[in-house]
């Protein structure tokens, strides 16, 4: 994205969304995209932080909306490229990511897990 993104541009990533309840080890801020520190979590809101002391423009939020005995969360990032290259300094676990598909195949869209489980390590 930071790359094909021009200087002053602005993007809004969707980072993750689902709804309650989830299983445990999905139960975490952002299940979809998910970044390890050794053996820990490593959040997103934290990746962003350290990112802005550097001087990116980046931004976080999380939104909360209730339906009915469902609660739906969304974790967004806005990048505003106000800097040529985007070091992250992430890398890519094969092993623990995986089509969230499988943990509930379904037809009915609101039942279904959906999305791919991307783990990074720092």
């Amino acid at each position: 994205m930071w790359k094909v993104l021009k200087k002053g541009g602005t993007a809004y990533l969707n980072v993750d969304s689902r709804k309650d309840p989830v299983p445990d080890f999905l139960n975490l801020e952002t299940p979809r995209f998910v970044i390890y520190e050794g053996n820990r979590v490593f959040p997103l809101k934290k990746l962003v932080q350290q990112l802005r002391v550097k001087g990116y423009d980046v931004n976080y939020g999380v939104s909360v909306e209730k339906e009915k005995n469902i609660t739906k969360r969304r974790v967004l990032a806005i990048f505003h490229k106000n800097k040529s290259k985007l070091k992250l300094n992430l890398k890519f676990d094969e092993v623990s990511s995986f089509d969230l598909g499988v943990l509930n195949p379904t037809s009915d869209p609101d039942s279904m897990y959906w999305g791919y489980r991307s783990v990074y390590k720092l």
